[in-house]
């Protein structure tokens, strides 16, 4: 159980390191033919440095605080909670899949950027 939950994840957590990696490292030339507007690049920075700004422990322990948020809200869902509380849950969790969905989002901007943003099972 523990491997289906975490190689979706895992895999994007992949992706956005690696994506964001790759466009830094690229000379400038090279970045202007793949994002265009300077708005991109900073976007595009911006993701990078927030990502490698976590350790893999630190990715490690939000995936794990995500689960655990996760089964809590599934829990008072169960639990026929108020409609009030059940809307609780943290902005701030699900980190990692915001950043794919941060990185997605460029992607889908930048068309001369090609990522297999899908995990063929």
């Amino acid at each position: 159980m523990g491997f289906k939950e975490s190689v979706g994840v895992g895999y994007n957590w992949g992706l956005v390191r690696g994506v964001t990696s790759a466009l830094t490292c690229l000379p400038d030339g090279m970045k202007e033919k793949l994002v265009v507007t300077q708005e991109e690049k900073d976007k595009f920075q911006s993701l990078y440095e927030s990502v490698h700004s976590l350790s893999t422990t630190d990715a490690l322990k939000l995936f794990h605080d995500d689960i655990l948020t996760d089964r809590s809200v599934e829990h008072s869902e169960n639990a026929e909670a108020s409609p009030n509380e059940a809307g609780l849950q943290d902005p701030s969790s699900n980190l990692l899949q915001n950043y794919f969905g941060e990185l997605k989002s460029l992607v889908l901007t930048s068309p001369a950027i090609e990522v297999n943003l899908v995990l063929d099972h």
